[in-house]
């Protein structure tokens, strides 16, 4: 069960850069060519426990040109009733990836542990501890079905030498144009976009 190591916070901010951007220079050549699933889940904005969305999004490789993605959108059925709109948006019904399906949580991990559960699938996030919290709380750890764990926030911060910003910074940095973020899907899928675009450069 691979466990995201924790930076210690008396390393010096110069210091815990380098750090970082030398391990993720020194990965760089050994993520080519694999499976990478970005993760999103979106939560009742008054009580955490409820969680109403999930979205993850699948980079296939390719021997003959760029991956394909595949994005996956679910509202949660049993959480219809808990909407937000007070402190953070709820564009639930506002995938722009494909569709989304409504479905019970049950159904939900278990389609996520069959994605996690390929061979070779290396699990991408955007504040990735805040998503592990979560699933923690209905008794799913992603860490149980995969090796590799990568954090945007640590590889934008590494490769830019800057506090880590929410996704929609970190996208705009990147030259990518967003809409409807704190959507599940939408944002795992930008997630993903932002990884494989700082994983080339």
């Amino acid at each position: 069960m691979a466990q995201q190591q924790k930076l210690p916070r008396a390393v010096p901010q110069t210091a815990l850069t380098g750090c970082l951007r030398d391990r993720i220079q020194a990965q760089q050549d050994q993520l080519d060519g694999k499976r990478f699933l970005s993760l999103d889940i979106e939560s009742y904005e008054r009580d955490h426990a409820f969680l109403t969305e999930f979205g993850w999004s699948i980079s296939h490789p390719s021997a003959t040109g760029p991956p394909t993605i595949t994005a996956k959108h679910f509202i949660v059925q049993e959480y219809l009733c808990f909407q937000n709109g007070a402190y953070v948006p709820d564009f639930r019904y506002s995938f722009m990836h494909g569709d989304s399906e409504t479905i019970p949580l049950g159904d939900v991990l278990q389609h996520l542990e069959e994605d996690l559960s390929v061979e070779g699938t290396v699990l991408i996030g955007h504040g990735i501890t805040s998503d592990f919290d979560m699933l923690e709380s209905v008794g799913f750890d992603p860490r149980d079905f995969v090796s590799k764990i990568y954090d945007t926030k640590q590889i934008f911060q590494a490769k830019f030498a800057v506090p880590a910003p929410n996704l929609a910074k970190m996208c705009e940095k990147l030259g990518f144009e967003t809409k409807y973020l704190h959507n599940a899907g939408n944002d795992a899928y930008w997630t993903l976009i932002a990884f494989l675009s700082m994983l080339k450069d």
